[in-house]
């Protein structure tokens, strides 16, 4: 993902610093409805492509090593995968995912649109969209694991007094 998004910040520094960005609001369009938008999105739904794919991988890996090295049954691994994941991982795993990819969507179009100074602003622009999207991304981590271990805590407490 992090080749995608610094291309993308490549991409947009290069259309700003050659003007097509002007040419774009000449013509008299929303150059952020044109190119921002679209390639928010496009992260966005390649982050959930990337997680499907990741997730489908690492069970069926699991599948053939659980076959291979341990003589499992496909049917018995696939039946206690559900012991072992539970909803509330898997909501946070897909919320993880939405807010990884909104960091880096905003990081590498807003480093991009604002690259000025010819060649050399956007390799500036890229190599700091570079460094921008992997320290927030373990402050967006760290961000989110607080907040589901507060959100854990809450719900345990109202079930607790409930019951």
């Amino acid at each position: 993902m992090e080749k995608s998004v610094a291309f993308t910040a490549a991409e947009l520094g290069t259309m700003r610093v050659t003007e097509q960005i002007d040419a774009i609001r000449c013509l008299g369009a929303n150059p952020f409805q044109e190119i921002i938008i679209p390639r928010v999105l496009a992260i966005i739904a390649a982050s959930f492509a990337l997680l499907s794919a990741g997730l489908l991988m690492s069970i069926f890996g699991g599948l053939l090593l659980a076959k291979v090295f341990a003589g499992i049954n496909a049917d018995e691994y696939l039946r206690h995968i559900p012991t072992l994941i539970s909803w509330p991982s898997i909501a946070l795993g897909l919320f993880k995912c939405l807010v990884f990819a909104i960091v880096l969507a905003t990081i590498c179009t807003f480093k991009g649109y604002n690259a000025s100074g010819g060649a050399r602003g956007v390799g500036r622009a890229v190599v700091e969209t570079a460094v921008s999207t992997m320290v927030a991304l373990v402050v967006a981590d760290w961000g989110t694991s607080l907040l589901a271990d507060a959100l854990l805590v809450l719900l345990s407490s109202m079930i607790g007094r409930t019951a």
